[in-house]
């Protein structure tokens, strides 16, 4: 299985969390006892020294048919309803992990810990079929299972890390949110940050939803509500979507974000319009990573989707906060400066910039960043075309939008003297943070298109050879000013006056 991380990971807080539902009045009454006042613990510890991965919980544990079964693959569960339904996780995602690994649980009541050893390579070296089982005393108020998974095949980066413990505390909200589940990793308890939701004067722009999907001979119902956020931001834009309060499609950055229901990325609805729906009864691949959408089902789901988001889809488009004063005072200019200023006064700055100026290492790196359109337009959305008059010849322009985090913000290709492709892409880390107001992706698209138009008229003057860089900001200031008063070409008003 081709797991994200934080799904590998998920398999084995599946696991810990069912454990404690079906067992929960036991164990309630098991951490009053012990004065734990918080419920289910699962710690979740990575050390990058010894490249091993435990995972530990305070969950009900197990006894020799329950460790057989998570030893044994393909063995489910005697109630496959909850979230351990398959009885493949815990194996595939710790083989996923490294080759050898070491369960040890504790069932509450019983008075020994078993422990078992899974050496993949040895198993195959020695044709093993059996995996021994060792019995040790202990407590009978002991109570808890232990992973732990050496000689990973990946370590884990700290940007990884990171994303790890954002999504685990976005798929487990709900767990989080009941304050009867602590997830921690390292010993820091995972969090999940609600999103604002936008407050008019008619009231919370928040609705619950129900509806029904034809599947089959069933109808498979979905349930939740849908919401639009107080301010744009595309990271956590789109719907998370549920199977027995456990994300399985969605969260941060990954959200469900269909285009019959949220338009092109650069549309309001794209940035603002988010959600959780909860599809307990839907299919699932084996891997828990999303829904087994066979035989159109997806298809449907979306239609009956964008008839419950029409009205907010509308409503996130056509909002506008209240426009600001435009004096702009020199204090505020400062202030607008100093980030700015602490990046390129740096000396770091002005050694990376002359590093850059050499010849053949731009030529080189606009070669890599010049892919070809094949290799674009499955990466794009979109495109909005723009056609411009050009004293008897119209000029295309097609603006997409991408989501590639390692590409650049923006290419350009021109495919014939009259076509203009421009590819921006949402995904930069210069160009995210300006997607959260309807404005900034005003102007974003303005730069952009001025831009790429001053580039081919430049080109078209002076040609690759000739082309100088004044030339090119003497003809983008006049993009700039020209598109600036969009308003005052469409009344036909004199437009020398800049």
């Amino acid at each position: 299985l081709n797991y994200k991380p934080w799904f590998a990971i998920a398999e084995f807080v599946d696991n810990s969390t069912q454990s404690f539902f079906d067992h929960r009045r036991a164990l309630m009454s098991a951490y009053k006892r012990e004065g734990n006042a918080s419920g289910l613990t699962v710690d979740v510890d990575y050390d990058y020294q010894s490249s091993t991965l435990t995972i530990h919980d305070t969950a009900f544990g197990m006894e020799i048919a329950d460790l057989t079964r998570a030893l044994v693959l393909d063995s489910p569960p005697p109630v496959p309803t909850g979230r351990s339904e398959y009885g493949m996780g815990l194996k595939t995602a710790a083989c996923w992990f490294g080759s050898k690994w070491t369960v040890e649980s504790t069932m509450l009541g019983s008075d020994r810990l078993l422990t078992a050893t899974v050496d993949v390579a040895e198993l195959a070296r020695k044709h093993l079929e059996r995996i021994p089982v060792r019995a040790t005393p202990i407590a009978e108020e002991t109570h808890f299972t232990r992973l732990t998974i050496e000689g990973l095949y990946r370590p884990l980066a700290p940007r990884t890390i990171g994303r790890i413990q954002e999504q685990l505390g976005s798929m487990y909200r709900e767990d989080l949110r009941s304050g009867e589940v602590l997830i921690r990793w390292n010993g820091t308890p995972v969090q999940f940050e609600e999103q604002p939701v936008l407050e008019t004067p008619e009231g919370l722009m928040k609705k619950e939803v129900t509806f029904e999907v034809p599947y089959g001979e069933h109808r498979l119902p979905v349930h939740g509500w849908i919401a639009i956020r107080q301010t744009g931001k595309q990271k956590y834009a789109g719907f998370v979507l549920l199977r027995r309060k456990r994300v399985i499609v969605g969260g941060p950055g990954e959200g469900y974000r269909p285009e019959e229901v949220f338009g092109a990325p650069n549309m309001f609805r794209s940035q603002r319009l988010f959600g959780e729906l909860n599809m307990d009864d839907w299919p699932v691949n084996q891997a828990k990573d999303g829904f087994d959408w066979g035989g159109g089902l997806e298809d449907t789901f979306i239609e009956e989707l964008a008839k419950v988001c029409e009205e907010y889809g509308e409503f996130a488009d056509n909002y506008r906060t209240a426009p600001e004063s435009q004096e702009v005072t020199q204090k505020e200019m400062e202030k607008a400066a100093k980030p700015t200023r602490l990046i390129v006064e740096r000396e770091e700055f002005g050694h990376l910039l002359s590093r850059e100026l050499k010849q053949d290492q731009i030529s080189s790196e606009i070669a890599e960043v010049e892919p070809s359109g094949a290799d674009l337009r499955p990466l794009s959305k979109g495109p909005i075309v723009y056609r411009i008059p050009m004293d008897g010849v119209r000029w295309i322009l097609r603006l997409h939008w991408r989501e590639k985090p390692d590409d650049p913000w923006m290419i350009v290709q021109h495919p014939s003297d009259c076509e203009i492709e421009v590819y921006l892409n949402t995904a930069h880390p210069f160009f995210s943070p300006y997607l959260e107001q309807q404005w900034a992706l005003e102007l974003v698209q303005k730069v952009a298109i001025s831009m790429a138009l001053a580039e081919k008229m430049a080109l078209d003057s002076f040609g690759d050879d000739g082309m100088r860089p004044a030339a090119f900001r003497v003809l983008m200031n006049k993009v700039l000013k020209y598109a600036a008063n969009s308003e005052g070409l469409a009344d036909g008003n004199n437009t020398n006056r800049n």
